[in-house]
């Protein structure tokens, strides 16, 4: 599995456009529509420690618990408390020792549905829950000889080990809206946003390399709680009255 992050963040986002246009076609008479999209940094926080002692077998250093996180997301919010969009974000970090170093790169993605309890004029605020999954592959690249140990068995340096897993994501965002533009049926502007949650992963998933599993590896994970921020742009419908008969 190849993860890049430029990636992740088209394809998030370019799904947003047919689940959007998909909901709305499937209501009767809808009520107007907007959409948001985003450009996102953050840090989650995921447990990292049976990876860790893998590196220590090699004398690599160890990653810290925490990563950085970089990615996009969207939504179409159809009428004033329906949510349904898309957003994926990918991860990295390096590790370094006296006799290895080390690399950790994934990503995950989901399709998202929610709804709007608060939303003003500038200030909207929605849980999401998501369905998706992800991933992540690890490099490990000694000084001194041209394989490493991973669980029981010795892999050639060449070798990547990485897992693939199903994942539900549970969320908790707020945007601010700054409107710059309007017209007699639109409006829109910058929209800065955070969010919270936790990613789950119900079932348990094995590192692999060549297709197969790797005997004595650590649990494959990329669960944990994040937070992030995010700039991006949105645009609005505006809401057309009825004229009497």
């Amino acid at each position: 599995m190849r993860y890049t992050t430029s990636k992740i963040i088209v394809l998030s986002l370019l799904t947003c456009l047919p689940i959007g246009q998909t909901a709305h076609a499937f209501m009767g008479h809808a009520p107007p529509m907007d959409f948001s999209g985003s450009f996102e940094f953050g840090l989650h926080d995921m447990d990292l420690s049976g990876v860790n002692g893998e590196l220590s077998k090699n004398g690599a250093g160890a990653f810290d618990d925490v990563s950085r996180t970089i990615g996009g997301s969207g939504y179409f919010r159809l009428g004033k408390r329906m949510l349904i969009g898309a957003e994926g974000a990918g991860f990295w970090q390096s590790a370094s020792g006296p006799d290895a170093m080390a690399k950790i790169q994934g990503g995950y993605g989901f399709i998202n549905l929610g709804v709007v309890p608060v939303a003003t004029r500038n200030l909207l605020i929605y849980p999401l829950v998501g369905i998706g999954g992800g991933g992540a592959k690890l490099r490990v690249h000694s000084r001194d000889y041209y394989d490493f140990y991973f669980g029981e068995e010795i892999l050639p340096e060449w070798e990547e080990p990485g897992f693939g897993a199903f994942a539900l994501n549970f969320s908790m965002g707020a945007d601010y809206r700054l409107k710059l533009m309007e017209t007699r049926r639109t409006e829109g502007g910058i929209c800065l946003n955070m969010r919270t949650g936790y990613i789950w992963l119900p079932f348990e998933s094995n590192w692999q390399v060549s297709g197969f599993d790797i005997f004595g590896s650590p649990t494959a994970a990329f669960a944990g709680t994040y937070a992030k921020i995010g700039i991006g742009i949105w645009s609005s419908q505006k809401t057309r009255s009825r004229k009497g008969s």
